[in-house]
């Protein structure tokens, strides 16, 4: 594999996460990579290998480049817990990245990979579902979170998946009319419902009134702590 600085090499990168996230490992030809890139289709393996490298090259590095945000998003609501209302916002904010741009097509490549079974060559299936696995571990057992918030943050990722297998495999119309973008908003919007439900529902019992109640209870943080 060779330097992949190259501005042909940057478009077939963008153009087959692209590709890749529309139709999946079988649904995407070098052809129509090398077209939609606008270069000699010798120059996906002169740059990237076989096209099994090719997927688990560029699908990977979305992967991995959304996690990293995701964690590290998290980390920072963790040290800025002192303040319930942004530290939500930036939890939804930072889960913005799983619903849009390079985080969605790199999820949709894997879930339709991993999906399509005998159909991919093995250590791509096997990469697509490792992936996958890493992907939605990453947000739904990140360490730091009390329990409804991981359970909030597991109907987010149930909710998006789901969605993904609707519109993109299923074809359910109601869906495919809406934009993606109007998409993200409703999902990330019922992430926001579903935190503050289950955090409301979880709070304590009235404190009596001679104790001190004016600082907000950090609702990332298991209630008393």
């Amino acid at each position: 594999m060779r330097n992949t600085d190259s501005e042909a090499a940057q478009s077939i990168r963008h153009q087959s996460l692209s590709l890749f996230g529309e139709g999946g490992y079988t649904g995407t030809s070098l052809r129509q990579i090398a077209l939609a890139a606008g270069c000699d289709v010798a120059l996906i393996p002169y740059y990237f290998g076989s096209k099994p490298e090719l997927f688990i090259e560029v699908v990977g590095t979305a992967s991995q480049s959304t996690r990293a945000m995701v964690r590290d998003g998290f980390k920072r609501v963790i040290a800025d817990g002192d303040d319930p209302t942004t530290a939500m916002e930036s939890l939804v904010g930072f889960l913005d990245a799983w619903t849009q741009g390079e985080g969605q097509l790199g999820m949709r490549a894997l879930l339709m990979t991993a999906a399509a079974s005998s159909a991919v060559p093995e250590k791509v299936q096997e990469f697509a579902s490792s992936e996958l696995q890493s992907l939605v571990d990453e947000i739904v057992q990140f360490e730091g979170f009390w329990e409804e918030t991981r359970f909030g943050l597991t109907i987010f990722v149930a909710l998006v998946i789901g969605t993904e297998i609707l519109t993109h495999f299923v074809g359910f119309e109601p869906l495919t009319r809406v934009g993606r973008e109007e998409l993200a908003r409703a999902q990330v919007s019922e992430l926001r419902d579903s935190l503050e439900r289950l955090w409301a529902e979880s709070e304590p019992a009235p404190e009596p009134p001679s104790r001190n109640t004016s600082r907000s209870r950090d609702p990332l943080q298991p209630p008393g702590a």
